[in-house]
């Protein structure tokens, strides 16, 4: 069996966590860049060139949610193509799209785990750039209207960074655009799943060889 795994590095941490702990079971690992996540078209592209890349395998595996749809229209080769059914990374962490709306119930929430801290898709670095070089009044004013009908800032503890650290680490970037800080706990049981296999419950989408990846099988039911 030769499976491939293509994954967004956001969630690399988690993964390499879990692949130390199993063993691992990919003949081919492909990143992708958290930062292609801000236009829909340049992550699906990319996603499409990694999945021409496979030259052989029996399963792709996609360590990605729906992601703003860039997963829609992605044609595959002669594999099996492993996709969770999730809207993004992370539900991914939390173990599932229902565990992160219980949580939006509770009050409007942006999530940050260790990967989204670190990456180039940083919220903290992307106002910190803002107030260079527009002023830190602008940077407010923008960030206010972008971050606004947030009420809390999620901070998502999978394993790789212990809560107290990442609270620490994200205290002052809250307090900027006055966030409430709000410590999670993610749920590695589905990504364990997704690297590790059966794939064969309703937590996945297995799409068949040479398929064309359709809109509407990447849609969550009202109950997910």
């Amino acid at each position: 069996m030769r499976d491939v795994l293509i994954a967004c590095e956001t969630i690399k941490p988690e993964i390499d966590n879990i692949l130390r702990e199993t063993g691992g079971r990919f003949a081919e690992i492909h990143w992708i860049q958290s930062g292609l996540h801000a236009v829909t078209q340049s992550l699906h592209d990319e996603l499409q060139r990694h999945l021409n890349a496979v030259r052989e395998a029996d399963h792709v595996v996609l360590g990605f949610g729906a992601c703003g749809n860039s997963l829609a229209g992605l044609t595959t080769g002669r594999y099996q193509t492993i996709i969770p059914h999730v809207d993004d990374c992370i539900s991914l962490l939390m173990g599932s799209y229902k565990n992160k709306q219980k949580v939006l119930e509770e009050g409007p929430t942006y999530f940050l785990s260790y990967g989204w801290m670190q990456g180039d898709f940083n919220l903290a670095e992307q106002y910190r750039d803002c107030a260079r070089k527009h002023g830190k009044q602008i940077a407010d004013m923008v960030y206010q209207q972008l971050m606004g009908c947030y009420e809390y800032l999620g901070i998502l503890e999978t394993g790789v960074m212990g809560i107290e650290t990442m609270m620490k680490e994200t205290a002052a970037i809250a307090e900027e655009l006055s966030l409430k800080q709000r410590p999670l706990t993610g749920d590695p049981g589905l990504l364990r799943s997704l690297l590790t296999g059966p794939w064969e419950d309703d937590r996945f989408l297995c799409i068949g060889s040479n398929s064309v990846v359709d809109m509407d099988v990447l849609r969550l039911p009202a109950s997910s």
